[in-house]
């Protein structure tokens, strides 16, 4: 069966190059921070959430499906709108939030790890501190 997936490049992320890989991670109940860094050179990003209903922090080659989609050439930040974890998860009778049509899904791609975040909100984008 092949998947039928829907997305778009999130317009307003900054424009990094196309390499990527999320290189740190923090989660406090209700907000979601994720440190992407750029194999260019450049300034890594800090992807801020808030009101996080989940995520879910896959290796890439767990979704080898969805790879002629994807690529780092197009963006490393999705809004996914159809055909992903979201609608994967509302297979299952006790996932309440498939009845929340406010909730938005959005996939973060690396190298080697890949985030998908369910949120009530868009991303905030800004410089990382880097170390």
């Amino acid at each position: 069966m092949k998947n039928s997936i829907e997305f778009t490049v999130v317009s307003d992320a900054p424009h990094i190059g196309k390499n990527s890989e999320i290189v740190a991670l923090d989660f406090d109940l209700w907000n979601l921070r994720l440190k992407v860094g750029f194999f260019e050179g450049l300034q890594d990003i800090e992807v801020h959430y808030s009101e996080v209903i989940g995520f879910r922090a896959p290796d890439e080659g767990d979704l080898l499906e969805f790879w002629e989609h994807f690529n780092l050439r197009d963006g490393w930040i999705f809004r996914v709108h159809k055909g992903g974890w979201f609608d994967l998860e509302s297979t299952r009778g006790g996932f309440t939030s498939a009845y929340s049509d406010y909730l938005k899904e959005f996939l973060i791609i690396g190298e080697d790890l890949c985030i998908s975040v369910i949120s009530k909100d868009d991303p905030v984008f800004r410089q990382a501190q880097n170390s």
